[in-house]
C-alpha cells in the first residue's frame, strides 16, 4: 500500500495531468497574441471543445473530492466505509489534479471574476498541502481521531514490549535507544514545523542507527529485521508526541483559513459559470 501511495499515485497523477499537453503543448507555449491564428486555437481556447472540457472536468474533480471526503468525515452512517486516510489521499489526488486541469482551461490567462476563483483555488490547494503535512504528523487512530497523551504512551509501551519479546533486551535498554532520538519540546508553531521537517529528513539516519544499536547489543540479523521497524516506529511516535500539541492547535487554525477560502472559491466559480453561460459560451455536452 505504501508503494501505491508513494509511486503509483504520483505517476498516475502525472499521466493524467500531462495528457492534455501531448497535443496542447505547442498551443500553451505560443504567445497570447499569436494563439488566435494557430490551428489549435478553436479547440484549446477556454470556450473550445478541449479547453472547456478541461474546465468542466477539473471542476467536477474538485466537487467530487470535496463532497466525498466531507461526507466520509462527517456523516456517521458512512464512517465505516474505508480508512479516513485513504479518503484523504483520494481527496488530495483529485483536488490537486482538478486545479491543474482548470489552469490549462484558463490557458494561463486569468482575469475578471475568474481570477478571484482561481487565486482562491490556488490558496486552497497550497493550504491543503500544508494541512495534510501537519495532519499526518499527528498520531491518530484508523478512524481519524487523534491520540491522547495516554494513547501514545500505551502504543509506545506495546511497541517496546514487542521489541523486548523479539530480542530479549530489557525494556530499559530499548527505551534508552528511543531516548537518544527524543527531541526537545518545540517553542512554537514555526519551531514545531521546522523540527518535523528535520525529523523527516533524518528518517534514513534514524533507521541506520537503530539497526546498528540492535546489532551492537548482540541481536541476530533476523531479530534486527523484525525489531528495527518496531523500534523506529516507537521512536517516531515519541518524536510526534512532542509535536502533537502545537500541531493539533495549528491544524485547528488551518481550518479557519482553508474552509472559508473553499467557500469563496465555490461561490466565485458558480458566478463564473453563470456569466459564461449568460454570454453565450454554451456547454460542450
Amino acid at each position: 500500500m505504501k508503494s501505491f501511495h508513494r509511486i503509483v499515485l504520483p505517476l498516475l497523477w502525472l499521466a493524467l495531468a500531462l495528457a492534455p499537453l501531448v497535443e496542447g503543448y505547442t498551443y500553451y507555449t505560443t504567445t497570447m497574441s499569436e494563439r488566435p491564428f494557430t490551428s489549435l486555437h478553436d479547440v484549446f481556447k477556454p470556450s473550445g471543445l478541449v479547453g472547456q472540457g478541461l474546465g468542466i472536468l477539473g471542476s467536477l474533480l474538485i466537487i467530487v473530492g470535496v463532497s466525498t471526503y466531507s461526507t466520509r468525515k462527517r456523516w456517521t452512517r458512512v464512517q465505516g466505509a474505508g480508512k479516513l486516510r485513504n479518503w484523504l489521499t483520494f481527496h488530495i489526488f483529485v483536488c490537486t489534479l482538478g486545479p491543474f486541469l482548470i489552469l490549462l482551461h484558463t490557458t494561463f490567462k486569468i482575469g475578471n471574476i475568474a481570477s478571484i476563483s482561481f487565486w482562491s483555488m490556488t490558496i486552497v490547494v497550497v493550504s491543503g498541502i500544508f494541512g495534510r503535512y501537519v495532519y499526518i504528523h499527528i498520531p491518530k487512530f484508523a478512524n481519524g481521531l487523534f491520540y491522547t497523551e495516554r494513547d501514545m504512551q500505551r502504543e509506545q509501551a506495546a511497541l517496546v514490549e514487542q521489541v523486548h519479546e523479539i530480542t530479549a533486551l530489557d525494556e530499559g535498554t530499548v527505551r534508552g535507544f528511543i531516548q537518544q532520538f527524543h527531541p526537545a519540546p518545540p517553542t512554537g508553531f514555526l519551531n514545531a514545523f521546522w523540527k518535523a521537517i528535520r525529523l523527516d529528513v533524518g528518517k534514513g539516519r534514524l533507521r541506520r542507527e537503530m539497526r546498528q544499536a540492535l546489532a551492537e547489543q548482540g541481536a541476530t540479523d533476523e531479530q534486527v529485521e523484525q525489531a528495527a521497524p518496531l523500534l523506529i516506529e516507537s521512536a517516531r511516535l515519541d518524536q510526534q508526541r512532542q509535536l502533537s500539541g502545537p500541531f493539533q492547535r495549528l491544524f485547528g487554525y488551518w481550518h479557519v483559513l482553508h474552509i472559508p477560502l473553499a467557500l469563496v472559491m465555490l461561490v466565485t466559480f458558480l458566478i463564473h459559470v453563470g456569466v459564461a453561460i449568460a454570454f453565450g459560451y454554451t456547454w460542450i455536452f
